[in-house]
């Protein structure tokens, strides 16, 4: 009930592929609906190894989305032609799939319909996770009435008995799919839907076909325990798979933290709440749309590569016309889904925030377990500009030097009371150490926002795993939580305040680092007087989902 169209994104010139639901597909509130709820849920995921959703809109009745264009096949394509490659190369899609569910995990987020299908591999051999049709959030719930949604040999024994899914469902997926990936072979038969769903009920795999394949015994293992019919025995996480797959293509040792245990929180039956917007603050003003042009034909030729039919239609009215030269690359198959709401995007006088999902990260340098009830962040540290609008509606004294600094860099020269007096403002406030960190460093453990290469970006613009910049390298940033300073500290300070320090007056912590020093790791933090205010120090918010 869907048409995918290869065009060009006339304001940037970027080739892109248009998704648009069929008039029959509009006509069906319920398709209508899931196709809005996949836009929102995939357009608030980016990864690498993911496919992106750029944007999503309604032309006269028309509703679309805007997605990256690959160039490539689908993974069920490149096994069933034999060009997945050797059984080291297959190793590595898989791995990469293992990242990407990782980080699907992280935002709260099941997939419920991981198969070779819906896993894309480019022309460069990237692999790219696709088709969010049926995914649901850890705020969600689905039960007996939705036990159909997913490919049958792919779903889980919970799935099919209609219990609660969550994300060790996923990982029975993935344990059929690498199945499939290395042996070239489903692991399941029938010829019927009762059949397969006997067969996930009762048989287990059988490893004959993996070693058959040459597939390395700890492969065959990590098979046997994904697909275990009991969700308890199986790998608790995918960082738990991808390390050990990890470990089979690049021989690594194990490491130190493998006594700490990462814990993924099962799905909670609730709504994903929306953050209040204050009543003083004005909706931000629409972006100009841009114009999807494809190059004129008199008949639209499209080719759905990913699901491998070709569909002869008349050009879509307005701005949509056919190239036939190129196939557009995602499934144009409409399915069901009960998809996660966005994490809002306001605008509010700080800038937009991001829902940063309840559950367990590893915190601190020792990647102890933490759990952390869901909270907004903002997006970047606060600007110059948004504290403008702040000085303006209150009256509250500007920084030194305010005015001639830059609108869109960081506001400085603002003291821990500066701060929270604008949080309050913007009906916000300023996060604690945990909520920081987890917004830094995401649920897999890693040493800084971008991954645990120190020198892999440049520090202050790269983001973290819930696409948050800043958090590494622009300004130090204040946290309101105290901070006890040494001895030491207390005189390293003494030239810079008037009247001197002293270890008894309040001290508050700060983290993230600044952009002339080296990249510091998400766990490292230092402190200053609370009164001190620095051209190196600035601030974001959070505000507390209610």
């Amino acid at each position: 009930m869907s048409h995918v169209y290869r065009a060009t994104d006339t304001l940037i010139g970027r080739t892109v592929a248009v998704k648009i639901l069929t008039e029959a597909g509009a006509s069906n509130e319920d398709t209508k609906a899931r196709f809005i709820r996949e836009a929102q849920l995939a357009g608030n995921v980016i990864h690498d190894n993911i496919i992106r959703v750029y944007d999503f809109g309604n032309e006269a009745g028309q509703l679309f989305m805007v997605m990256e264009f690959l160039e490539g096949e689908d993974l069920s394509d490149a096994i069933r032609h034999g060009r997945a490659g050797s059984v080291s190369e297959r190793l590595n899609i898989a791995v990469q799939v293992t990242r990407a569910m990782e980080h699907v995990h992280s935002l709260g987020i099941v997939h419920r319909d991981l198969k070779p299908h819906n896993v894309y591999i480019t022309s460069s051999g990237t692999a790219k996770l696709m088709d969010f049709g049926i995914a649901k959030t850890d705020q969600t719930s689905m039960t007996a009435t939705g036990f159909t949604l997913g490919t049958p040999a792919y779903m889980a024994p919970e799935q099919v008995l209609g219990k609660q899914v969550n994300h060790l469902s996923d990982i029975y997926a993935f344990g059929i799919l690498l199945f499939e990936l290395i042996s070239g072979k489903k692991p399941l038969g029938g010829d019927t839907v009762e059949r397969v769903f006997w067969q996930i009920l009762n048989e287990p795999v059988d490893p004959a076909p993996l070693r058959e394949a040459g597939a390395p015994e700890a492969v065959v293992n990590l098979i046997a325990k994904c697909t275990e019919k009991d969700p308890a025995a199986r790998p608790q996480s995918f960082s738990e798979v991808r390390y050990a797959l990890e470990k089979v293509v690049e021989n690594k040792p194990e490491p130190v933290r493998s006594s700490v245990t990462q814990k993924v929180e099962p799905p909670r039956v609730a709504p994903v709440p929306q953050p209040p917007v204050p009543a003083a603050v004005q909706p931000q003003a629409p972006r100009a749309r841009p114009k999807w042009m494809l190059p004129a034909a008199a008949v639209v030729v499209l080719l759905l590569a990913a699901a491998g039919f070709l569909f002869l239609r008349k050009p879509a009215p307005a701005t949509v016309s056919a190239d036939p030269s190129k196939p557009a690359t995602t499934n144009g198959t409409p399915s069901t889904s009960v998809a996660r709401e966005p994490a809002a995007s306001l605008s509010l006088p700080s800038g937009d925030m991001t829902l940063i999902p309840a559950g367990s990260f590893l915190f601190g340098e020792k990647k102890e377990p933490r759990d952390v009830s869901a909270f907004y962040m903002d997006q970047t540290v606060v600007t110059n500009h948004a504290y403008a609008e702040f000085v303006k509606a209150t009256g509250h004294p500007a920084p030194a030097g305010f005015d001639r600094v830059k609108q869109d860099q960081p506001v400085v020269n603002i003291t821990l009371q500066d701060a929270r007096d604008f949080a309050t403002w913007a009906g916000k406030r300023l996060p604690n150490a945990v909520e920081w960190e987890k917004a830094a460093r995401g649920t897999d453990g890693r040493s800084f926002p971008w991954g645990d290469d120190a020198n892999t970006h440049s520090a202050g613009e790269a983001k973290s795993p819930y696409g948050i910049t800043q958090m590494g390298g622009k300004v130090w940033q204040l946290i309101d939580e105290p901070y006890t300073p040494s001895a030491r500290a207390v005189a390293s300070m003494a030239a810079r305040l008037t009247p001197k320090p002293t270890a008894d007056e309040p001290w508050c912590t700060i983290r993230g680092g600044m952009f002339q020093g080296k990249p510091q790791p998400v766990w490292e933090f230092s402190g200053i007087p609370a009164r001190l205010h620095a051209n190196d120090i600035g601030f974001r918010c959070v505000r507390d989902v209610k």
